[in-house]
């Protein structure tokens, strides 16, 4: 994982939503697509046929331009050399960057463009090594990272082990758009064996109105499993238009009791559920006035959703019924995010634009519990963990709360220096183990229970091994935060392990980062080159 130290406010790589995955839930090795030589020129056929598609969609929806401006006129008769009218116009030759530059051969054998000098030797201690960095053990975490570039966005899908604190880009997925909201799922819509359906994807909603579920288990992937609604651009020639999203998705939740079903929340004011076995909405609810930013299945239930918006109203759907909510909830602003308390599922927290929160009880509809100004800014980001809820704000803070019957005092505040904070997740497996995504900075861990007045919260059982020692965010390892210890020698050394390719350690700060880099290079060129 790069460190991104330098890039201020609207740098060039922002996370907008990350999603941790439990232990166990993805294969130990993934499995990796190979093209034969008919499969790759089938698939660059495919993708000639859909540029040509794409490139007729934009004719259509272009205007006519106006008779003057085909008049030729004097004033431009000194441009005519440069052909300017044709600038954009490029001629193919062969070059282009479509499906051909993501798909790879069957065996480098048979790509013309490599030329191999090694011996047998050489590509079997390759393999061994890229075995070994794609191998996942037992008690691994994956987390999965939506990262917006100025010029691409990708899935970064990085390894974490909290005994050997290894953190590392285990491997990455293009997307054709900005991904603005992500939910794990290990629904297998299309298991050719109807006992065993399970399986480890992920589901991406894009500003384009469309639902993409990628499955992680699977490299080179160059196009999701299956994909959810129709793309807004093809609204406007579609006669009868299917049961579907308008405009952009704006949540998801999936509820692991209703393994096939899958809620969504939209910019067009509705609240969809999904059937996972055919493709469609099989309820849409439209209670909303504005657009829905934040749904949540209620924990352990089958029945509960609540969902957000912008018209400053919280409902509590009930699934069975599609036009009779169970609860109503006005605020004084608008919702950004909605968190059950797992401890009593009678209770939620919803966030705000304006920094409030407000503490509200299910079965006392229409006037909160308590409210209090958490923040100043917005808080897109909120959860409730071990007792504790944790929130994020626009302000670049990150704060602990402890939720009492009549309010909520603050435990502790973090200035996370990584500008605005668009998410965070916990972990699953590791109490207190938050992961963070900014406008800069990258994705970052941290450890909520090495903090003394937050692991007192939190009991014995749950503080990990690092408690007592105070990790900060000022420098980062491998890609996980680096901590500075007390009095406790043996964690100073945990941070600098990692597996794949072991290079030397360097001593000075100046190395040390180039060799972070050069280790981080040496694995992605084993992933993706071998």
């Amino acid at each position: 994982m790069e460190v991104d130290e330098q890039s201020g406010p609207g740098g060039s790589s922002q996370i907008f939503c990350l999603r941790w995955i439990k232990r166990e839930a993805a294969k130990p090795v993934p499995d990796k697509i190979l093209l034969s030589n008919d499969e790759l020129k089938q698939a660059i056929e495919d993708g000639s046929a859909i540029k040509q598609e794409s490139e007729s969609d934009q004719s259509d929806a272009s205007e006519p331009e106006s008779e003057n401006l085909n008049k030729p006129t004097e004033e431009y008769d000194d441009l005519k050399e440069f052909d300017l009218d044709n600038y954009d116009n490029e001629e193919a030759d062969g070059n282009d960057l479509g499906l051909s530059s993501l798909v790879v051969f069957a065996s480098n054998d048979d790509d013309p463009y490599i030329v191999s000098n090694k011996d047998a030797s050489d590509e079997s201690e390759n393999e061994m090594l890229e075995k070994e960095a794609l191998k996942l053990n037992q008690d691994d975490n994956l987390l999965v990272c939506g990262r917006c570039e100025r010029d691409c966005s990708l899935l970064e899908i990085h390894a974490y082990n909290r005994k050997s604190h290894d953190f590392y880009v285990h491997h990455d997925i293009p997307l054709s758009s900005a991904p603005l909201c992500m939910e794990w799922l290990d629904f297998d819509a299309g298991a050719e064996d109807e006992n065993y359906d399970k399986g480890n994807f992920i589901a991406i909603g894009n500003i384009n109105s469309v639902i993409e579920v990628w499955d992680i288990d699977v490299l080179n992937t160059i196009e999701p499993a299956f994909t959810l609604g129709v793309k807004m651009k093809k609204h406007r020639k579609m006669k009868s238009l299917p049961s579907c999203h308008t405009d952009a998705i704006m949540d998801l939740s999936w509820n692991p009791l209703l393994r096939h079903n899958l809620a969504s929340s939209s910019a067009d004011q509705t609240v969809a559920l999904w059937d996972l076995r055919v493709g469609t909405q099989s309820r849409v609810f439209r209670g909303h006035r504005e657009k829905v930013q934040s749904i949540e299945w209620r924990p352990n239930d089958t029945t509960c959703l609540l969902s957000g918006a912008c018209d400053g109203r919280v409902i509590a759907l009930d699934m069975r019924e599609e036009k009779k909510p169970t609860g109503k909830w006005k605020v004084d602003s608008e919702i950004e995010r909605l968190a059950w308390n797992p401890d009593d599922t009678s209770y939620f927290a919803a966030s705000t634009d304006s920094g409030s929160i407000y503490y509200c009880d299910l079965r006392k509809p229409r006037a909160p519990l308590y409210i209090w100004q958490a923040h100043e800014k917005a808080i897109p980001s909120l959860t409730i963990s071990s007792g504790l809820l944790y929130s994020a704000s626009s302000d670049g803070l990150l704060k602990t709360w402890r939720l009492q019957e009549e309010s909520a005092v603050e435990v502790m505040e973090k200035d996370l220096k990584m500008g605005m904070v668009h998410c965070f997740h916990t972990n699953p497996d590791v109490t207190g183990m938050l992961a963070i995504g900014g406008e800069k900075g990258g994705v970052r861990l941290w450890n909520a229970s090495s903090y003394e007045e937050i692991s007192k919260y939190l009991g014995d059982d749950d503080v990990t091994e690092e408690s007592g020692c105070d990790v900060t965010i000022k420098k980062e390892v491998n890609g996980i935060e680096a901590s500075t210890v007390k009095k406790n020698k043996t964690n100073s050394e945990t941070f600098s392990k990692s597996r794949g390719p072991k290079l030397a350690q360097p001593k000075s700060k100046k190395l040390k980062k180039r060799h972070l880099n050069s280790k981080r290079k040496q694995m992605r060129a084993l992933l993706y080159n071998s």
